[in-house]
């Protein structure tokens, strides 16, 4: 029987909550994940905050942000490993329709802004993007990101990438680009400043780079924003314009 796309994706997002690694960590196996697994203390129970694969609808969104890894919270809602896969896959995949973002959603919805055509701003702009991680597993403070960066992408982040229907992906901070920058950099090419395009799942991507937007993330030449990258000569006018074509391209297509 013919496998549909959604069912494809689905997979991949549970395999990702349910990634094999940390049965490894259970096992007392020296892997690059212990780190970040057992910065959870309670890694060993049931109430361990699974990793997370994506927020929002991947295989709809025009725009993709990989940023390093996803913070913690003990009062979040998130799955943990007792919920069951129906709970786990509609949590991600609804997530962006909560309001109560964090600090960090608020600015990437800032970005958001800047590359939509103003009519779509009126409406329910959290279907049009969606978050990913290049570490999936959750920690404070980017905790055991440098020991599990390269492992955890090896293993799902272009895959993540094939599956979204992302036409410009942005990245964001130094843990990212360097990951993205390895996997990837063979296979891209610069079509204007500080833009790069590459043939990831058959689609033709823009990747730009950004800085985090973390308050902790103080540097003065960073550019934080599309505006401000074109300010600070990061990317240039005519490529911002690009990026905004290649969203309105693909919300056509998805979202007339």
């Amino acid at each position: 029987m013919k496998v549909k796309r959604g069912s494809k994706y689905k997979k991949l997002l549970l395999e990702i909550a349910r990634c094999d690694e940390i049965e490894k960590v259970l096992r007392k196996e020296n892997i690059p994940c212990a780190k970040i697994i057992k910065s959870q203390s309670n890694y060993k129970t049931a109430y361990f905050q699974v990793p997370e694969p994506w927020s929002g609808h991947l295989n709809k969104a025009p725009i993709l942000f990989i940023g390093s890894n996803p913070s913690i919270s003990k009062n979040s809602k998130c799955p943990t490993r007792n919920n069951n896969d129906k709970y786990i896959y509609d949590f991600f995949t609804k997530r962006l329709i909560d309001k109560n973002s964090n600090r960090y959603w608020c600015a990437v919805s800032g970005m958001v802004e800047e590359l939509l055509p103003k009519k779509k701003i009126q409406q329910d702009k959290n279907k049009y993007y969606a978050l990913t991680e290049v570490v999936h597993c959750k920690s404070k403070g980017e905790k055991g990101v440098k020991e599990a960066r390269l492992k955890c992408s090896e293993l799902y982040l272009r895959d993540i990438v094939k599956a979204s229907n992302a036409k410009v992906v942005v990245v964001l901070g130094k843990k990212a680009k360097k990951v993205i920058t390895k996997l990837l950099k063979s296979e891209w090419s610069e079509i204007s400043k500080g833009i790069y395009s590459t043939l990831c799942g058959n689609y033709e991507r823009c990747l730009v780079f950004l800085s985090h937007p973390s308050p902790a993330n103080t540097h003065s030449n960073a550019a934080k924003t599309f505006t401000d990258a074109v300010k600070k000569r990061v990317i240039n006018s005519e490529g911002l314009e690009l990026l905004k074509k290649m969203v309105k391209n693909r919300l056509q297509i998805y979202f007339p």
